[in-house]
């Protein structure tokens, strides 16, 4: 049956195939979701086939909300700085930048004859008109929303930002904020503001098609400011089942995955096959909606925290490739902390919590997760411990779009969800911070003085009195128990043995990749 659904969807893709009017070209027919009519990448030499496991919603800097969206728009788009995975920070569009004013002023040099992909000169308005987009976009206005305004001087290549706090998190928000073409993006925006599957960046590829949850493919841009990339083709292909993505690398139809598979250990022995195991900043979690019956007494919630059993999910899910998590802080944070919960898995506890609450029988509940995915597994292995107490759940499976509109519009009782987090610590407030209400806190909990906390934490110069307050904000949340953490992955990269390459946690960049 899950084998049907997958076609089903996959068919259902291929009627909704998006056309891309890629700036400077325009879309080709689309391909088949398994592929079909490409070449080989091992044999070409000139095409990258690149594994996309949890689907793809869109191609808009300002609107991607998933991994994969990310990976495929950081082909096509460059940031001012790019951050490694050690924190470095690397000049891409901008090549300096200066800090006034005791840290509420920014100046960058942008980099000098760097073109669009239609061949547009990008310029300081661009720049800024691209920044100041950010700040208004609910998938990013966290990283940016310190940033009062932007102020372009094209004569002079500079971009001055004027903050409204202090920021040591700047660099790394900007990280993810993309360059774009004015005057591309203004006459191209739909009637939702957004340009779906359109793209005009200054990266080192093109998008030529894609089709929504089932590929998309690029070409080398020839106007690229960095020079041509050494591999001329990329496809990013959806492949959700684990053992068809490991096959793929095995047969040579896929060069690059991150995989979860149970056969991981096998595969690292294989000559064939190219392997890295990278600590990943990723949380994956389970949000209650606070502001919905039950849910907005907060020992229903503790309830549910204390019903979840981290480590069997973790074999049963990530077949061990992932460690438990009781925060939604990452390892990889910088200044990351961690806490001991005051709710870890205590069945009888969480009965006695839902009795006193005033659900003695337990009481039922539905949970939204993202369709056949890892997320749906671990859906189905939390509704069996949930039983454990009485709570029955029904699960909704749904598309990424479907599952990110309910969380930003608080339509839901409880749904999996994961994040990839910013380096800095300041990222917290999008789970918890009211102004991001009704959009990256999903969850809809507000707490005044939790705020306040949020705000000084953030705007905290000092690295060890920013960790300490920081604890002190875990340790809040952790009572209210609004989200539920379950794991941070591990990432398990498998790649072609004559692809030369160093994958990033972050920010895989294709354009360093090359064939021996």
């Amino acid at each position: 049956m899950k084998k049907l659904k997958r076609i089903a969807a996959a068919f259902l893709a291929v009627l909704m195939a998006v056309s891309v009017a890629a700036c400077g070209g325009s879309a080709s027919t689309a391909e088949s979701a398994s592929g079909a009519g490409t070449e080989n990448a091992g044999s070409t030499k000139d095409t990258l086939n690149i594994r996309i496991p949890d689907g793809m919603a869109t191609l808009d800097p300002c609107k991607w909300t998933l991994d994969s969206d990310f990976r495929s728009i950081y082909q096509v788009y460059e940031p001012l700085y790019r951050v490694m995975d050690d924190t470095t920070e690397v000049p891409m569009l901008a090549t300096a930048y200066e800090i006034k004013d005791e840290g509420l002023t920014y100046v960058f040099t942008l980099r000098e004859n760097v073109s669009f992909s239609n061949g547009d000169k990008m310029t300081a308005e661009d720049v800024a008109f691209s920044i100041m987009r950010a700040t208004e976009s609910p998938y990013l206005n966290f990283y940016v929303n310190m940033i009062e305004s932007a102020e372009p001087d094209n004569e002079a290549g500079t971009v001055t930002l004027h903050l409204t706090v202090p920021s040591p998190g700047l660099i790394d928000g900007l990280s993810y904020v993309m360059v774009m073409n004015k005057k591309y993006t203004e006459e191209n925006l739909d009637e939702t503001g957004s340009l779906g599957y359109k793209t005009c960046g200054t990266g080192p590829y093109v998008v030529k098609e894609a089709v929504q949850d089932v590929s998309v493919s690029m070409e080398a841009n020839p106007n690229y400011w960095g020079g041509t990339a050494p591999i001329k083709n990329l496809n990013f292909r959806f492949v959700t089942d684990e053992t068809q993505a490991m096959n793929g690398i095995l047969a040579g139809d896929l060069n690059y995955a991150r995989l979860t598979t149970p056969n991981w250990e096998d595969l690292k022995k294989n000559s064939a096959v190219q392997t890295e195991e990278l600590v990943a900043n990723h949380i994956t979690y389970i949000v209650i909606n606070c502001t919905k019956e039950p849910f907005t007494d907060k020992r229903v919630r503790q309830a549910l925290m204390m019903a979840t059993a981290r480590e069997p999910m973790v074999e049963m899910v990530m077949d061990g490739m992932a460690s438990p998590a009781y925060t939604v802080v990452t390892p990889l944070m910088i200044g990351a902390t961690q806490i001991e919960t005051k709710y870890p898995y205590d069945v009888e506890k969480a009965k006695q919590l839902l009795a006193d609450a005033g659900y003695p029988d337990g009481l039922d509940i539905e949970i939204q997760s993202l369709a056949d995915s890892y997320f749906d597994e671990a859906a189905t292995v939390w509704k069996e411990q949930l039983a454990e107490i009485g709570v029955r759940a029904n699960i909704t499976p749904l598309d990424a779009n479907k599952l990110i509109s309910n969380g930003m519009t608080l339509s839901y009782d409880v749904l999996t969800m994961g994040q990839t987090n910013s380096y800095d610590m300041g990222f917290i407030n999008t789970f918890f911070a009211s102004d991001q209400i009704p959009d990256m806190n999903m969850s809809g909990f507000s707490d005044p003085e939790l705020d306040v906390l949020l705000q000084d934490a953030g705007t905290d110069l000092d690295p060890e009195s920013r960790k300490a307050k920081y604890k002190t904000i875990l340790e809040r949340v952790d009572e209210e128990c609004p989200y539920i953490p379950l794991f941070n992955r591990l990432t398990c990269v498998a790649y072609s043995s004559g692809l030369n390459y160093k994958p990033q946690v972050r920010n895989d960049r294709f354009f360093e990749a090359s064939w021996q």
